[in-house]
C-alpha cells in the first residue's frame, strides 16, 4: 500500500493499495486483512459492517438534504414524493408531491428507506463473501 498526497501536496492523503487486482472495496478490504490477520474474509466482512451503520445517518438525512438543502432534524417532515413511485407504491401525483407528512409518516418512511438500503448492501456484501469464499478454495 502506498499514501497518496492529498490535492494540496502534504502527506496525509488516502491509503490505496498499489496496482491493486481486485475491483472492489471489500476485494481490497480482505487483501488488507490478509496481511494483518488471520481471517481475511472475516476481518473485512466485520469492517464492511462497520461502515453500514456509519451509512445510516447519511441515508437518514438524505431526503431532507435533497429536497430542502437542510440537515435533518425534529421538525422536519418528509415530501409525500417519498411514498410516490419509483421510490415508493403510489402513483405519482404532481398535485400532492410536495406535500409534508406528519411526524409518524415521515418517521416510518426515513426508517424503511434506511432499512432497505442497509438490506440491500448487506445482501451484495453476502454474496462478494460468498464468491470470495467459493474462489479462494
Amino acid at each position: 500500500m502506498v499514501k497518496e498526497a492529498d490535492e494540496e501536496g502534504s502527506p496525509g492523503g488516502h491509503y490505496k493499495i498499489k496496482n491493486p487486482t481486485s475491483t472492489t472495496v471489500f476485494d481490497q478490504l480482505v487483501e488488507i486483512g490478509f496481511k494483518h490477520k488471520a481471517d481475511g474474509i472475516a476481518w473485512a466482512k466485520a469492517e464492511m459492517e462497520g461502515m453500514f451503520k456509519h451509512c445510516l445517518r447519511a441515508v437518514r438525512n438524505w431526503p431532507s438534504w435533497a429536497y430542502d438543502d437542510q440537515k435533518m432534524n425534529l421538525s422536519w417532515r418528509a415530501p409525500m414524493l417519498l411514498l410516490m413511485e419509483p421510490v415508493g407504491r403510489e402513483a405519482f401525483d404532481h398535485g400532492r408531491a410536495m406535500e409534508r407528512m406528519d411526524e409518524a409518516g415521515t418517521s416510518k418512511v426515513i426508517d424503511s428507506l434506511a432499512d432497505y438500503a442497509v438490506r440491500r448492501l448487506r445482501e451484495r456484501l453476502e454474496l462478494a463473501v460468498r464468491g470470495r469464499i467459493s474462489g479462494s478454495s
